[in-house]
């Protein structure tokens, strides 16, 4: 949606003349869409040249501006066309059409993602289960699945799993002492269940080719499941 309104506003401000006139005109008619897209681009500008640069949540305050500014201008470009051509025409139809379909989206996407809004991402990068290929941390794993490990290997019956935990919950607590492995790269090739954090994964194979790390693991073993699109479970024989 963002980049549908960016590039048909590009081309409406550069289609003909009169440029300062228009300039003039959105200072003046749409003087709140105006000062939104000001403070939009001052926020992620400061974001971006931040030196702490550690998760989405430092831009997060753009987005209500964003969703105000799209809607605005979705609106009034309606607005536009149905008093030029007419609500029947097909370029109105053409837009309505975009806008329902993207709300279905919107709903869609919500539901699909339901209840692991965290690790989110959008799906033309295939959502929420590939988004750890891209962006780590907190925008994609802070320990939130431990839970869901847990009720994945009690569903499955399996016990000692070795586990490679990113985040700040007790593993005691959830698996009971001396019915889990603690687990790390460092200790090498494994057999049985592995279950690795997704930021275990980035740190350790992604960004690293020297010996010791989970190369061994993702270059010869497919993940069993994924558990809350954080945590990658193995099966190593």
């Amino acid at each position: 949606t963002f980049l549908i309104s960016l590039i048909a506003g590009l081309f409406a401000f550069i289609k003909g003349e009169k440029r300062k006139e228009k300039i003039k005109i959105y200072f003046e008619k749409y003087n709140i869409l105006v000062s939104f897209a000001i403070l939009t681009a001052i926020f992620l500008f400061m974001g971006m040249t931040a030196k702490l640069q550690l998760g989405i949540r430092y831009i997060v305050l753009i987005f209500p501006y964003l969703y105000i500014i799209l809607g605005g201008f979705l609106a009034l470009k309606l607005e536009q066309i149905k008093k030029a051509a007419g609500r029947k025409s097909g370029a109105y139809r053409a837009g309505a059409a975009m806008v329902i379909f993207l709300f279905i989206w919107l709903i869609w996407s919500n539901l699909r993602t339901y209840p692991l809004y965290l690790p989110y991402y959008n799906e033309l990068i295939g959502g929420g289960k590939n988004g750890w290929l891209y962006l780590i941390d907190s925008n994609t794993d802070w320990g939130q699945d431990l839970r869901r490990l847990k009720k994945w290997a009690d569903k499955n019956k399996i016990t000692n799993l070795k586990i490679d935990y990113f985040g700040g919950g007790n593993l005691d607590y959830y698996f009971g002492p001396g019915n889990y492995t603690t687990w790390g790269f460092e200790k090498g090739e494994t057999k049985g269940w592995l279950a690795v954090s997704v930021d275990a994964i980035q740190w350790n194979t992604k960004n690293s080719e020297e010996q010791g790390n989970y190369h061994w693991l993702t270059d010869n073993y497919a993940p069993q499941a994924m558990i809350g699109n954080s945590i990658l479970v193995y099966k190593i024989d």
